[in-house]
């Protein structure tokens, strides 16, 4: 089961990146500043890392991140590998939570530590991100 979970993400995944690339692209270029544009495109390629734990941990939107993958200038052989590795976490705790979950089972609380923790760095690897990237290029 959980493989063909995984299955199904991976090709969903990649069937939104690649309609987001072939039609997202000229559809943003025409609404949106190139200056704002470039700067999405900063953080999406300083944010590789945190585009995999998107990924790798459960409940996020996934097909959002993938149109908004596609919309940016990432490559498709940086896209594919952090997609492909990070959707293992994600099937494998959708698999476990739809086989039942049991507050008593050291594994759920194993799990929930562990997707806790992976938040905590996910919004701490954000801040440090957004902090490093300016989004507004006003000078005073």
């Amino acid at each position: 089961m959980v493989l063909d979970n995984w299955i199904g993400r991976v090709i969903g995944t990649a069937i939104a990146f690649y309609l987001g690339r072939r039609f997202g692209r000229k559809i943003i270029n025409k609404l949106v500043k190139k200056e704002t544009l470039e700067k999405y495109d900063k953080i999406f390629e300083k944010g590789k890392f945190i585009l995999f734990l998107m990924y790798f941990l459960p409940l996020f939107p996934d097909d959002e991140l993938s149109y908004l993958a596609g919309f940016s200038s990432m490559k498709p052989k940086h896209f594919i590998p952090i997609m492909l590795l990070g959707h293992i976490g994600g099937s494998l705790a959708l698999s476990y939570i739809g086989s039942g979950l049991s507050y008593k089972d050291p594994l759920f609380i194993i799990l929930s530590i562990a997707t806790l923790l992976g938040g905590v760095l996910l919004f701490w690897l954000w801040r440090k991100s957004k902090s490093k990237v300016p989004l507004n290029n006003k000078t005073n």
